[in-house]
């Protein structure tokens, strides 16, 4: 890429980066707690609205700060575009492309995992949250859950792994790196062990509409119209281990 330089032992910058980035996540985990604490009387528990939108905010203040030490550190000069620019219609065609892979492959990975003994299940915390609002929830709540989990949510991760992550260690390492890591690293950060590899699975795929068009916003495209999907299915009762 044009006004980078890669070190003769790419390791060390990808390693570099994803210090930065958990830097950054556990500063901002730490907020998050200590701002669910002092909410008194607020639903912040694991199954509430108010615990997914401080989600959000800690991803969003996570990438913030990932982007304020990384300037700090080389002054703006990493994390350039992967590649030329898409122009608009082909970047639109290119996100809903990846989102299709996404589902799709997704659903294959979860077939597979439960032909052999490990079918993977949503998050607990998400299960529980639309138990309740199928049970409970006023069309107030079902916008709030819709809009965190299908805009809000794409964008900030997006940002963060795909937008900071992924340019960071393509500008200084590699490009293979960059999808690894940044792959990894989404999967990570959903906290959920038994769908690690369908939540690699979309990092890649999400990676791969940025290395496409050089935009993020295809990626968030993606990630929006797979949430949709998966959004869909637990109101239906038919997402893995929610109840019908």
């Amino acid at each position: 890429m044009p006004g980078t330089q890669r070190s003769a032992h790419p390791l060390r910058p990808a390693l570099g980066e994803v210090a930065l980035a958990v830097a950054s996540l556990a500063l901002a985990e730490l907020a998050f707690g200590l701002l669910a604490g002092a909410w008194p009387g607020s639903d912040t528990t694991r199954d509430g609205i108010a615990w997914l939108y401080l989600g959000v905010l800690r991803t969003a203040a996570a990438a913030t700060v990932y982007r304020l030490l990384a300037g700090a550190l080389d002054a703006g000069h990493a994390g350039t575009a992967p590649g030329p620019v898409a122009p608009p219609a082909r970047a639109v065609a290119i996100g809903l492309a990846s989102g299709a892979a996404a589902i799709a492959g997704s659903f294959a990975i979860g077939v597979l995992l439960e032909t052999v003994g490990a079918a993977p299940e949503e998050q607990q915390a998400i299960l529980r949250l639309v138990a309740r609002l199928r049970a409970e929830g006023s069309w107030a709540t079902h916008a709030a859950f819709v809009t965190a989990a299908c805009l809000l949510a794409p964008w900030v991760e997006e940002w963060f792994f795909r937008g900071l992550l992924f340019r960071r260690v393509a500008a200084s390492a590699s490009v293979p790196a960059a999808y690894a890591v940044s792959a990894l690293g989404f999967a990570a950060i959903h906290g959920n062990p038994s769908g690690l590899v369908i939540y690699a699975w979309l990092g890649l795929c999400f990676a791969w509409a940025v290395a496409r068009t050089g935009r993020t916003g295809p990626a968030v495209l993606a990630h929006a119209v797979n949430n949709a999907a998966v959004v869909t299915l637990l109101y239906l009762g038919l997402a893995p281990g929610a109840q019908p």
